[in-house]
């Protein structure tokens, strides 16, 4: 009994090694998909299975009227970086960047808040909160 609970043990104390240093846990590749918002812009932003994104915005008010943007395009996820990268494509120009253009952003998320961070030093930082299903 000893030996069998001594096994168990070791073999618990192992796994639990081994995933942190395996990054066990969601990954962003996988934690990305799905339609996020983005409350301080006023825009929500969806990545879909197929590697591709849209993004709307209402956030611009020309002369008392809200002016709406969407823009769509691909994206992939690099998590072999450190930190994860998510480098998207967009189909139009956007905040400065020509159409075909990849935008590259650093991603983190935190588990605790739910929130996934974007940052790029062109655009800025996204604090995206997912929008519930």
């Amino acid at each position: 009994m000893k030996k069998t609970l001594r096994l168990t043990a070791l073999v618990m104390a192992v796994a639990i090694i081994v995933c942190a240093f395996a990054g066990c846990g969601a990954k962003i590749d996988k934690l990305i998909v799905g339609k996020w918002s983005d409350s301080q812009n006023n825009a929500t932003i969806e990545f879909k299975e197929d590697g591709t994104f849209q993004y709307d915005s209402s956030n611009l008010n020309i002369l008392g009227i809200s002016v709406g943007t969407s823009v769509s395009g691909t994206y992939k996820v690099d998590t072999e970086a450190d930190p994860a990268t998510v480098t998207i494509v967009p189909e139009i120009a956007i905040a400065g960047f020509k159409a075909g253009t990849e935008i590259t952003f650093t991603a983190s998320y935190n588990k605790d808040n739910k929130v996934l961070t974007l940052n790029n030093d062109s655009w800025g930082t996204l604090n995206l909160t997912e929008v519930e299903a």
